[in-house]
C-alpha cells in the first residue's frame, strides 16, 4: 500500500539471510478482478526460510497493533488456514503466510516479475510447482489460493476473454448472492467455486461475449449431471519430483 511502512523489516529471526525479502501476493477477488469496494482483500505472505510462522504471529502482529491505520485486528494462529484478519484504511485484509525452503527460487521468481513490470501493471510472482518442494502441509493450504487464481487466469487466452470472464464472473456472483446461494460456511458454492464454473463455460466458448456467457452458464449447469465433476485440466500423472 503506497506510504505503508515497511513490514518486511518487522519479520527478523536470528538466521536471519539480509539479501532475501518476503513477497506480498494477492488472490481471491482481487487476484481475478473482480473484487467489490466492500470486499476482503485476500493476501499470502511468501517468505524466505530465515522467517518463521512464529514470526509471523508474534513480531509483526504486534507491529500492526501499534499502527494507528489497523483495526480490527484479529490474529487465529490456530485456524486450518492460520490468518490476520485485520482493517487498515477502511480495506479489509485477511493476510496469511508461507514459508518458502529454497531461497534461490524466490530470489529468481522476484527478479522475473522485476524485469516484467511496468509502471502502470500489476505483475505478480508466478507460482510454479517447484514453490511445493518441502512445504509444511500448513504452508501447502497457504500458497493453494493464489496457485487456483493464477492457474484460472492462465486457462483463459489472451486479455479479451480474460475481459469476458470477469463480466460474466461479476453477473453469477452477484445472481448467487442476491438469491442467497453464495457462501461455503451455508454448504453453497464460494467465490472459488463460481470462479471453476465461469471459467469453464469460457474455455469452450471463446469468442462469446459476456451475455451470452451468463446464458450458456445456466443452460449448461441446469441440466449438468452432478455430481459429475467439472473439470478445467486433465490430472497431472507425472507430477515434478521433489527434492530433500
Amino acid at each position: 500500500m503506497p506510504g505503508s511502512p515497511n513490514y518486511d523489516s518487522c519479520l527478523i529471526s536470528p538466521m536471519r539471510d539480509k539479501s532475501a525479502a518476503t513477497t506480498l501476493l494477492s488472490f481471491g477477488s482481487y487476484r481475478l478482478g473482480v473484487h467489490t469496494p466492500e470486499a476482503d482483500v485476500d493476501c499470502l505472505v511468501l517468505s524466505p526460510p530465515h522467517v518463521s510462522r512464529e514470526d509471523f504471529f508474534s513480531s509483526f502482529v504486534d507491529v500492526l497493533k501499534e499502527n494507528a491505520r489497523v483495526i480490527e485486528l484479529h490474529p487465529i494462529p490456530t485456524a486450518y488456514t492460520p490468518v490476520i484478519k485485520f482493517e487498515m484504511d477502511s480495506v479489509k485484509i485477511d493476510l496469511i503466510f508461507a514459508r518458502v525452503t529454497n531461497p534461490k527460487w524466490l530470489s529468481e521468481q522476484r527478479l522475473k516479475v522485476a524485469a516484467l513490470k511496468q509502471p502502470e501493471d500489476r505483475v505478480e510472482m508466478n507460482l510454479d510447482d517447484n514453490v511445493l518442494i518441502g512445504l509444511a502441509e500448513v504452508d501447502v493450504r497457504s500458497v493453494n489460493g493464489v496457485r487456483v487464481a493464477q492457474f484460472l487466469l492462465d486457462c483463459l487466452d489472451g486479455k479479451k476473454q480474460v475481459d469476458n470472464f470477469r463480466v460474466m464472473l461479476r453477473v453469477i456472483k452477484e445472481w448467487a448472492k442476491v438469491h442467497g446461494l453464495y457462501a461455503n460456511v451455508l454448504g453453497f458454492l464460494g467465490g472459488v467455486n463460481w470462479a471453476i464454473l465461469c471459467c469453464w463455460i469460457c474455455k469452450r466458448n471463446p469468442d462469446a461475449q459476456p451475455s451470452k456467457l451468463v446464458h450458456l452458464f445456466f443452460t449448461t449447469f441446469a441440466k449438468w449431471s452432478w455430481p459429475v465433476p467439472v473439470y478445467l485440466s486433465r490430472d497431472n500423472q507425472h507430477p515434478p519430483k521433489g527434492g530433500k
